[in-house]
């Protein structure tokens, strides 16, 4: 990754495992449902834990192709490394908010102005392509983006249990609840 502002550090399950047990931090995930009906399946049988990022008509039009927040754990990540391995299933976030904090603080970034098509959805949650926009992104950019997250994490190699971790080399230290 060419972008000077940020680290890039691979990360094996079992590392991976041990900062998911002993971080400080909160651990969520986005699951991207559109290419995927196992998340559609399991966002239907446990509406409580996942909170969709649509709001209003979007929510409930595209329910099935929607991205769902939900607070991860052990259970979760061994549901996504092997019902859904090998597929674009959406990424991690490690961060210092709560769950209703996250989910405004990632809704601001799901519609972008394009210049010839107008306004449409950008799904920066599918792990083929937030390397790209990371890497693409000014320190400004990156500090929206980040906010309150402290790194993403997604699978580089769908078919791998070896993780990404994208990291910015400073924050701004803002503090969310």
């Amino acid at each position: 990754m060419a972008n000077s502002l940020l680290q890039n550090d691979p990360i094996d399950r079992a590392d991976f495992e041990e900062s998911l047990m002993n971080s400080p931090n909160k651990y969520y995930v986005i699951l991207d449902s559109c290419d995927e009906s196992f998340i559609q399946a399991r966002v239907l049988q446990e509406k409580e834990r996942f909170v969709c990022l649509y709001r209003g008509d979007a929510k409930e039009k595209l329910w099935h192709i929607a991205p769902y927040l939900a607070q991860f754990d052990q259970e979760l990540l061994d549901w996504v490394t092997t019902i859904l391995k090998g597929t674009p299933w959406g990424i991690v976030l490690e961060a210092n908010a709560d769950l209703e904090a996250m989910r405004k603080h990632l809704r601001h970034f799901l519609m972008v102005d394009l210049p010839d098509e107008g306004e449409v959805y950008f799904r920066y949650y599918d792990p083929r392509v937030i390397p790209t926009y990371i890497e693409t992104c000014t320190a400004n950019e990156l500090d929206e983006f980040y906010g309150p997250i402290r790194s993403i994490f997604y699978l580089e190699d769908l078919e791998s249990d070896t993780f990404t971790r994208l990291s910015p080399v400073h924050l701004s230290g803002r503090e969310f609840d």
